[in-house]
């Protein structure tokens, strides 16, 4: 088929049909046009990354009675908490988990309304308290004891707080401070897919004070930002960013306060939640899924914003299926006090994304954004 063939063949009119809206859409909204970018070079099973199946060997624990543990956090008591896809907050206890799983909450809604749409992501205990961020909801803050529910930021009441986007993770100072993370201040929680393919930064990393009732902004334009965690002394703060492959530290304290710098870069997957080691010391970062060598789909179509952009309006994938490379590998890894990748944990069968890994009386418990259980490895 010649080019003038092309050109007048249903196919032909279609595609410069295509390519001829979206050029107006572009002209006409500017400000959803994703830009050409480029992460470094994919990552090889090698040193800290070479090849192992210790997810795989995992205990599996609660098959097919949860959907979708994003977070874990546990208490003096020895109870385990994680938020699921249905919206509830459930509990388990540490030493006997398969005969302990209890709901602790039906639902993480601030309005009392039955029907509102929750999804908890993000939790921490903290202060006899347990911090949920819900991207559909806010931040809430639950007396473990009573279970009576303060809404800290409401996104149906906080209107002159909040952006459009959504929360994802958070950490709590010990004076109080509430840090968390905003994916996205341009999307909502529904149109997660299309801030992940424009790729942009329109996350954030804020501090809210309940003290004074003041949100500050620590860190604008990140890259989908996702996983908080405070350092042991408090003197910087975490945040990752998926589609920047890397973790980036916001000093708070001594001569680099209020500044930032890059704490890893070029990661071997997608990081999502960060969780300190029981010492404080060291950094567990669970990756959303992983890009290793030879191909990765999602480092193909980040120097093509064209087809990113007719990707995000025409067909509207799930990121999780963008993504994915040609190894799909579920995957955790450790970093150092400095930010060097010191281990890793990979499942080649078992799973193909680990939102969280967190470190609980001698055990490594694995949560994942669609996994339909919870895993553990003895450490």
């Amino acid at each position: 088929m010649n080019s003038k063939t092309f050109f007048w063949s249903p196919i032909g009119v279609l595609f410069f049909s295509v390519t001829f809206w979206a050029a107006i859409n572009v002209y006409q909204n500017p400000s959803t046009t994703p830009k050409a970018r480029s992460l470094g070079p994919l990552p090889e099973f090698k040193g800290p990354l070479s090849h192992n199946t210790i997810l795989d060997e995992a205990e599996i624990l609660f098959q097919d009675q949860v959907w979708g543990p994003e977070s874990f956090a546990s208490d003096d008591d020895g109870f385990i908490y994680t938020g699921l896809m249905n919206g509830s907050i459930v509990r388990f206890h540490k030493d006997d988990p398969s005969s302990s799983l209890e709901v602790f909450l039906d639902k993480v809604t601030c309005s009392g309304d039955p029907d509102q749409e929750t999804r908890p992501f993000g939790v921490r205990v903290k202060h006899g308290s347990l911090y949920i961020a819900d991207p559909l909801v806010g931040i809430i803050k639950v007396n473990l004891l009573t279970k009576i529910k303060k809404c800290v930021l409401d996104f149906y009441l906080d209107t002159d707080k909040r952006s459009k986007g959504f929360y994802n993770d958070l950490d709590i100072g010990s004076d109080g401070s509430i840090y968390y993370s905003e994916v996205s201040t341009k999307y909502t929680y529904d149109e997660y897919d299309a801030d992940g393919l424009e790729a942009e930064p329109n996350g954030a990393l804020f501090k809210y004070d309940p003290s004074t009732d003041e949100i500050i902004t620590l860190i604008p334009r990140l890259y989908s930002a996702n996983g908080v965690q405070l350092s042991k002394d408090e003197d910087f703060i975490l945040v990752s960013e998926i589609t920047a492959v890397r973790v980036t530290r916001y000093w708070l304290k001594g001569p680099k306060a209020g500044t930032r710098d890059v704490f890893c870069d070029n990661l071997p997957g997608f990081p999502d939640n960060i969780r300190a080691t029981v010492n404080g010391t060291h950094f567990w970062v669970g990756m959303y899924t992983s890009r290793f060598a030879p191909f990765a789909v999602f480092d193909f179509l980040l120097p093509h914003p064209w087809v990113r952009y007719l990707i995000v309006k025409l067909v509207n994938p799930t990121m999780l299926s963008v993504f994915k490379g040609s190894r799909p590998v579920g995957l955790a890894i450790l970093l150092s006090p400095d930010g060097e990748i010191i281990s890793s944990y990979q499942s080649h069968e078992v799973f193909s994304a680990v939102t969280e890994a967190n470190e609980v009386d001698g055990y490594l418990y694995i949560g994942g954004y669609e996994t339909h259980n919870v895993a553990r490895v003895r450490l």
